[in-house]
């Protein structure tokens, strides 16, 4: 499958690649899980920016320039986890006998020199130790190019790390295929500080504060005229207590005949739900 074209990007809305690591594990300077689940579930396309429209022009030329450097000859695919069916990674480049790959970069000055002292960013070092678990490889390359010249740093498993990612990784997943977005950090939230923001909030505190109080009488009143009613449907005084006993929901996992069936096709759109509460600042 090629990659950057619209079956590509369709294909890997359910799956988990390599450039989704850094979003799930929360170090991403560029998205959140939030984001990356929203971008998967409804099928939102990211901006591309100035940076990423450089580093797909120039990665044929980087390619090259690797193949120079260290004598490997690379060409880019799309690989397939052999041992976990949503796990996927489009490679920059994998060696033609499929013992090695490299990720190329083409960064920042600040973050090319990194690579020049052999280190890696966190959230570019979590993308190889997901190529690495897809390959299911001992070592990789990452190597970051600036437009002339190369650096070259050798990646090796770390078996502890990537354990930690693989659960983060399916627990996503999940989240995914439930439809249940993934919990929200703080840089998931806009931090409004207008007038209008703070007048608004301030009055709805008030009336959900009021509100829930209300809600708890009325609930303590409703115990009280059932318990009056002797069992029996109920009028006086203007209002009416009736007695109803609506039927169970169905437990679809206990149909014999559903067992191992995918319902998801079957599932109704989403719809776009708000909640309001109040935090402690």
């Amino acid at each position: 499958m090629q990659q950057n074209t619209p079956e590509w990007r369709e294909f890997r809305r359910n799956k988990i690649g390599a450039s989704d690591a850094a979003p799930i594990l929360g170090i991403s300077p560029y998205q959140t899980a939030f984001d990356l689940w929203e971008e998967k579930v409804f099928g939102r396309e990211r901006e591309t920016t100035q940076a990423m429209a450089r580093g797909t022009a120039m990665e044929d030329k980087a390619r090259h320039v690797f193949e120079r450097m260290t004598g490997i000859a690379m060409l880019p695919k799309v690989v397939l986890s052999k041992k976990h069916e949503w796990q996927m990674a489009s490679l920059d480049g994998i060696s033609l006998d499929e013992g090695t790959f490299v990720e190329i970069k083409c960064p920042s000055h600040e973050v090319h020199k990194m690579a020049e002292n052999g280190e890696i960013p966190p959230y570019y070092y979590s993308q190889l130790q997901h190529q690495l678990c897809v390959l299911e490889v001992k070592m990789g390359f990452y190597f970051s190019f600036d437009g002339e010249k190369g650096a070259v740093v050798e990646v090796t498993r770390d078996e502890k790390y990537i354990d930690d990612l693989l659960a983060k990784e399916e627990q996503f997943y999940q989240c995914l295929i439930n439809r249940d977005p993934p919990a929200l950090g703080e840089r998931d939230y806009a931090v409004q500080e207008t007038s209008d923001w703070i007048k608004l909030s301030e009055e709805w505190k008030v009336v959900a504060s009021d509100l829930k109080s209300l809600e708890k009488k009325e609930s303590e009143l409703r115990k009280h005229l059932v318990d009056l009613t002797n069992g029996k449907n109920s009028k006086g005084n203007g209002i009416l207590v009736t007695r109803s006993n609506p039927k169970g929901s169905v437990d679809y996992g206990k149909i014999p005949e559903l067992i191992g069936v995918d319902l998801e096709m079957y599932r109704k759109p989403s719809s776009e739900r708000w909640t309001i509460r109040s935090t402690k600042n």
